[in-house]
């Protein structure tokens, strides 16, 4: 009987290889197909850059509307959304993948810098902008319509060096044809290996799973003793786990105390729903102080609510 069941893994892991190692080996007919793949990542690329300058150009219309339009056609609110739109669209100019490859076009960094100094340093007049305020307005019109132009040189020197990157790319592929002939002989022998690695480790891996379940259920288990409310946020600032103590202390906002949502979203609907009396009439201060406090953790301090009592917070990173 279990050589019977040997024999059945076995005959599918070597139906498994087999079908991988066809696989390679029609690989080679579709290779030029995911030569149009390599474009696409190229211009997804520029795509991000002519996002930016499309947002960008959203904006200043918006900030038109708002200063010319019918006063119910376009609102501060919606200004403010266009800029936080264009704001969000720079920081791709320097992170992950698509901030390294632009690390190799032109000025694109450079200027994604730039307007993020602009932007943060026109922010508050933006979002303290009176209609009649034409003066102010076009100093702001002025500063903001200066982003364009950087903007434009870099999409264009970006189309450039996708134009040259796709021409390299089609070299390099004759070169990978031959490559992947050497490599599909190497993959024939060590696949059979690798299968067998794999379902070791699988195994392995269901067993640290199993390990982590049970000690996040001891976890879980003392911090529901804990007499004081208690909640574990990640490396995110995104709500893990908390104890019954936390939920009966945050009742009106019970609703959003759910793994994975962020502590900012946890404060904002506080002040929101006017269970901060210290945060009316100062709302988005209050929790930037909220925040800049929550971040750079000291000791201990205390927070009135609505109903008169006192929180005493002690927060640790």
């Amino acid at each position: 009987m279990r050589f019977g069941r040997l024999f059945s893994v076995y005959s599918v892991l070597g139906v498994i290889i087999l079908a991988f190692s066809l696989s390679v080996i029609f690989s080679f007919s579709n290779l030029r197909r995911y030569e149009a793949l390599a474009r696409t990542e190229l211009t997804d690329t520029t795509w991000i850059l002519a996002q930016a300058e499309i947002e960008l150009i959203r904006f200043l219309y918006a900030l038109d509307l708002y200063m010319y339009g019918e006063p119910d056609v376009v609102r501060k609110e919606d200004v403010v959304a266009h800029m936080e739109i264009f704001w969000s669209r720079l920081p791709l100019f320097l992170e992950g993948r698509e901030g390294r490859r632009l690390a190799r076009v032109g000025d694109a960094q450079d200027t994604a810098r730039s307007a993020l100094k602009t932007l943060a340093r026109l922010e508050p007049a933006i979002t303290g902008l009176r209609r009649e305020d034409q003066d102010g307005y076009r100093v702001l019109r002025a500063e903001l319509h200066g982003l364009l132009a950087p903007l434009k040189r870099t999409l264009i020197d970006a189309r450039e060096w996708q134009e040259a990157s796709a021409g390299i790319r089609t070299e390099r592929l004759d070169r990978i044809y031959a490559e992947m002939i050497i490599a599909a002989i190497g993959i024939l022998v060590s696949t059979g290996c690798l299968v067998l690695l794999l379902l070791h480790e699988i195994r392995l891996a269901h067993r640290a799973q199993m390990a982590e379940k049970r000690a996040l259920a001891r976890l879980s288990e003392a911090i529901e003793s804990f007499s004081d409310g208690f909640s574990l946020f990640d490396k995110d600032d995104r709500l893990v786990l908390f104890n019954r103590g936390y939920r009966e202390m945050f009742a009106e906002t019970a609703d959003l105390l759910v793994p994975g949502v962020s502590f900012e979203t946890l404060a904002r609907a506080r002040v929101r729903k006017g269970l901060i009396p210290d945060a009316v009439g100062r709302e988005e201060e209050w929790i930037r102080e909220r925040m800049r406090r929550h971040n750079n953790p000291g000791s201990d301090f205390e927070v009135r609510q609505h109903d008169g009592k006192w929180f005493r917070l002690s927060e640790r990173r």
